[in-house]
């Protein structure tokens, strides 16, 4: 049985499903979740190296010039059916290449801010027709959490270069409103249908935790479900990692509800998770959000492209 067959389907005769009413389904938005797992070998990864064309150049950080570090790359043809596929105009996705997301990971975190070289200083998505060989990156790269401008601070340790993680994408539902901290009802009703459409395209059950087993008792998890016993009692905490393509983004401190306003594109969600490195982590335990305009998108201008970062 599912996760949200226990609270809150229900079976019909022969063991078909019910489906819940729910004033969420207006607001379902389908989306490619990208379940790391371990074990796997994947073009899909979270940090490594990046397969970057020698022919262009590794990413800075505008107003330093120190190099970004690299954080994600997803490998366009091996993804399924895209929520853009269908799209009224051409914003989709191309059908072949790779996608490079890099950002500075320098200890505030502050991508948007004009000492920084505003929204297009501190991030940036390189799109690269052809797979190329992995490369390294430059020598003066910073470590990761480095102070801005330097390429080191105090409370280092030496980290330059993420774990390499595979990704297997599948098609998730998602919805509008969801929101990572100050969940009400229909927050968490969200993601308790985006936990079970989870289990429908893994075929396995979302991870589950009791709340004393989680080594860091202050985490802050990108979908929490607190589930209750018929007493009403805490019973355990449900947590996935939620990195993600396309779709409703989780709004954090406001990011994803401007971006509802103004149209723009979830190219990429990356979760806090230790599951990379306890160092792979958005302001405080929140999220790396990186977005693109309709019409950029349908000009393939993933140059334009841009990221932000909130958290707790």
């Amino acid at each position: 049985m599912g996760l949200l067959d226990k609270l809150f389907g229900k079976r019909g005769n022969g063991g078909d499903k019910v489906p819940t009413p729910t004033p969420l389904a207006p607001l379902r938005q389908p989306s490619i979740w990208l379940e790391r797992r371990a074990g796997v070998v994947s073009m899909n990864r979270l940090g490594g190296l990046p397969s970057l064309p020698n022919d262009i150049d590794w990413p800075r950080q505008t107003a330093t010039g120190l190099p970004l570090h690299f954080l994600a790359q997803i490998d366009l043809a091996t993804l399924p059916p895209t929520p853009l596929d269908n799209a009224v105009d051409d914003a989709r996705l191309p059908a072949q290449g790779l996608l490079l997301f890099f950002a500075d990971l320098e200890e505030e975190m502050l991508w948007d801010e004009d000492d920084r070289g505003g929204h297009h200083g501190s991030t940036r998505v390189i799109y690269a027709p052809q797979r190329s060989p992995d490369r390294a990156p430059p020598a003066d790269i910073p470590k990761i959490g480095h102070t801005f401008g330097e390429v080191a601070n105090g409370r280092t340790e030496g980290l330059k270069i993420f774990p390499s993680r595979g990704l297997t994408p599948h098609v998730i539902d998602t919805f509008v409103g969801a929101e990572l901290y100050f969940q009400g009802p229909d927050s968490r009703r969200a993601d308790a249908l985006t936990m079970a459409s989870i289990e429908r395209a893994t075929g396995r059950a979302v991870p589950v935790f009791d709340r004393r087993e989680r080594r860091n008792p202050y985490e802050h998890a990108a979908v929490w479900l607190e589930a209750h016993d018929a007493q009403g009692r805490l019973k355990r905490d449900a947590h996935i990692a939620r990195h993600q393509m396309l779709g409703a983004a989780i709004n954090v401190q406001g990011s994803a509800r401007e971006a509802r306003h103004h149209d723009w594109v979830l190219l990429l969600q990356l979760d806090s998770d230790s599951g990379v490195d306890e160092r792979f982590t958005f302001c405080d335990m929140g999220m790396a959000q990186f977005w693109i305009n309709r019409e950029d998108l349908t000009a393939l201008r993933f140059d334009r492209a841009w990221a932000s970062t909130e958290g707790g």
